[in-house]
């Protein structure tokens, strides 16, 4: 009974942990993609006037996109932890599940990606 109590208590504090870090990396995640943006626009302008070449405007595209990945990842994961959170404290209701589900699109289904090949398939 004791070994439990202590399970779960190390277990609550190091998601109230893992939530905690999920909220500063989220923030940071957004500053990254503004930065990002910025990067890029500041990189196409070199293109235009000859200082810069395609390959930058492509990898200044890359870190873009790296960057909004990035982001969603830590977006994910916070919530993904904050749910667990609750679950663990006894906190998690109908309501946090309610709101969790408002955020899908159920005409944009989750689909679990086997190869490139099925996913060019469906596109055709």
């Amino acid at each position: 009974m004791l070994s439990q109590q202590l399970n779960v208590t190390r277990d609550t504090r190091n998601l109230y942990k893992s939530v905690t870090t999920d909220v500063i990396r989220v923030r940071a995640r957004l500053k990254a993609i503004r930065s990002a943006q910025s990067a890029l626009e500041a990189t196409q302008t070199g293109y235009e006037v000859g200082t810069r070449n395609i390959v930058d405007v492509l990898q200044a595209q890359q870190r873009l996109y790296s960057s909004q990945f990035d982001y969603a990842d830590s977006r994910y994961n916070y919530v993904l932890n904050l749910m667990r959170l609750k679950q663990v404290v006894g906190t998690l209701n109908v309501e946090d599940l309610n709101e969790l589900n408002s955020f899908m699109d159920p005409n944009n289904q989750v689909q679990r990606v086997v190869s490139l090949r099925s996913v060019a398939d469906q596109l055709n």
